[in-house]
Parts: structure tokens; sequence; C-alpha cells
């Protein structure tokens, strides 16, 4: 051992001083690949190692962030800004209804918003009341249930809404007591200020959405369809007698106040927008609530820049609603959150 010890070290001082010529410089690089053949091996067992442990590592932080989702989506019901990003990317379900998934994404959607209208509107301080969150929940969550089922409904009957609508629609709602404000303005103060949405969300969950949901609700609810064109007929003959034309139809529709003065943005299916439209005195046509659940028809009483009081008349679709009511009881809606607050649908 001693004599190759010493021998190797000969030859390497041998090398080390003999000087590299064109004559030598095979010899030399021989030498130097022969010795780095040593550390081959090693150096490929140390890559495959590597290449294990980041394999291992990547698929439990994967794991954890599974689970860290699931927990916060399916057993918290958490509406916050990650949980929202998530949904926004995988189209997960929160519920089905007659075997069509509800988007998670489209019952965050209506939660997120319906939060913010009521916080800019009543403070953040006014949803310290956890019943009042569960409330937004079971509501936001209902409304995307029969959302889901109009669009299944919208398939079958081959109901489509063109882009040309959409925009219209959009334009539409750019008008604030006749008056049309800018694009920009309407999506910096409305939009993003009130609804706290996108303009791609707001286009589906304010105006494509409820479009579908009224062409389907107009062609499976005849009823109510036949008794909102007779009342309209009605008020169009003899508008000035409001109040006995209505009373005429009794029960078959429902009169509401505004209370009084309200935000022209009020939550109230539309109604207030609406009439902030109208002079004074004037009935407004027929029109769809925002949720698609009812026919309005709208008297003003007053209003300023802002604000307005009025009267509505009030046509319930129950049809949609009544085949909701018995898929609920043939176990035909399933929901994977829960929400402890009963069920409105």
């Amino acid at each position: 051992m001693k004599k190759k010890l010493f021998f190797r070290k000969k030859h390497d001082e041998k090398m080390a001083r003999q000087p590299i010529t064109n004559d030598t410089i095979e010899e030399h690089r021989s030498e130097v690949l022969a010795k780095g053949l040593r550390f081959r091996y090693p150096l490929q067992y140390e890559k495959h190692k590597i290449v294990i442990n980041a394999t291992v590592i990547s698929v439990l932080l994967a794991v954890a962030l599974l689970v860290l989702a699931y927990v916060g989506l399916y057993k918290m019901s958490n509406y916050s800004d990650a949980s929202y990003g998530i949904v926004k990317v995988f189209p997960l379900p929160v519920a089905e209804v007659d075997g069509e998934k509800v988007l998670y994404s489209d019952y965050l959607m209506q939660l997120r918003s319906s939060i913010r209208i009521v916080e800019r509107q009543e403070g953040a301080a006014s949803l310290e009341d956890k019943s009042k969150i569960e409330y937004y929940k079971r509501q936001s969550l209902d409304n995307a249930i029969v959302n889901a089922y109009a669009m299944k409904l919208a398939k079958e009957l081959d109901i489509k809404i063109s882009r040309e609508q959409i925009d219209e629609a959009f334009k539409e709602r750019r008008k604030v007591g006749n008056v049309e404000i800018s694009e920009k303005k309407f999506l910096t103060d409305i939009v993003e200020g009130d609804y706290g949405l996108t303009k791609s969300e707001y286009e589906r969950m304010v105006i494509e959405i409820p479009l579908i949901r009224q062409e389907v609700l107009v062609r499976i609810d005849e009823a109510a369809t036949e008794l909102k064109d007779g009342l309209d007929a009605r008020l169009l003959k003899d508008g000035s007698n409001f109040d006995e034309v209505v009373e005429q139809f009794g029960e078959e529709v429902v009169v509401e106040s505004s209370g009084g003065m309200v935000d022209v943005m009020n939550l109230d299916g539309g109604r207030a927008i609406k009439a902030h439209g109208l002079e004074v005195g004037q009935v407004s046509a027929p029109f769809l609530s925002n949720s698609g659940d009812c026919y309005y028809f709208v008297r003003l009483s007053e209003k300023d820049d802002t604000k307005v009081s009025y009267v509505s008349v009030k046509i319930p679709l129950m049809e949609l609603q009544r085949r909701i009511e018995t898929f609920r009881v043939e176990g035909k809606i399933k929901e994977y959150i829960k929400i402890d607050f009963g069920s409105q649908t």
C-alpha cells in the first residue's frame, strides 16, 4: 500500500513538473479524466436522492394545501380572498341540484358582493353579528342553487344570451337618473366600489345569469306571465287609478312600499334604480327582479339625486321555486357546506 501511494505521489509530482506540450496534452487529459471517474457514481447517487426528496416534499406540500383548502371551503365555509382565488381557478362545487353542479365561485361571488354592499351602506360593524353573515350565506347559496338549475334548463331549452345583449344591459345600467356616466366611473364607483367585483364578474352575476334566468322563467311559468300581461294592460289603460287596479287582482299580487326614502343602490331587486328613472306618479313597465324570482311594477312617490320613495307590485314567479322545493323533498339537492340558517328555497 505504501509503495502504491509513493508511486502515485511520484507520478503526480512528475505530471505536475512535466510541462504540457502538444505531445503530452493527450496523456495529461487522460490522467485528469481518470481521476474524475471516482466522483461519478457518488454524484449520480446524490442527484437521484435529491430528485426523490424534492418529489416527496412537493407531494406533501400539495396534500397539505389540499387539506387546508378543503377545511377552509367545506368545513369553515370561508369566503376570504384566498378561498375565492382557489375556486375561481378550480371549478369546485358547493352544491348539486338535480344532477347539476353549483359552482363554488358563483356562490362566493354573490356572497362577497352582498357583504360588500352591506358594509358600504351600514358599515363593517353591522356584520359583527354572526347570524347576519349566516343569513347572507344562506341567501347566496339558495340563489346559486336556483341559478344553476336555471342554467341547466337554459341548455335544455336552447336559451342563449349574446354578447350584444350583455353589452346593452351593461350600458343601460350606467344610466343613473337618465344620465349615462362614463364606463370608467361606473366601474370604479359601482362595480368595484359598491359590489366589489371585476367587470367580468359583474357581467356574469348581475347581467348574464339574471337574463338567462328571466328567459327560463318566461318559458316555464305561463300563469305568472299571463297575470303580468293582464296587469300591464290595465295599468297602461288607467294608470292614474293604480291602487284600484292593483286591488282588483287581490292575493295574486303583493303590494309593497319602500317605507320612505331609500338609496338608489338599495338591495331591493332593482326597484330603487328603476323608480329613480321615473317621474313622480309614473308607473314603470313590468320588469324582472335582479334575483329573478318575480316581476315588478313600480310607481315613484318621491325622489332626489340619490334616494327614492316608491310603491311596488310584485308578481311572484313560482314555477321554478316549486320545482326547487320538490327537489329538496325528493333529496335531489345536496349541499356540501353547512350554514347555520334555515333554507329559503
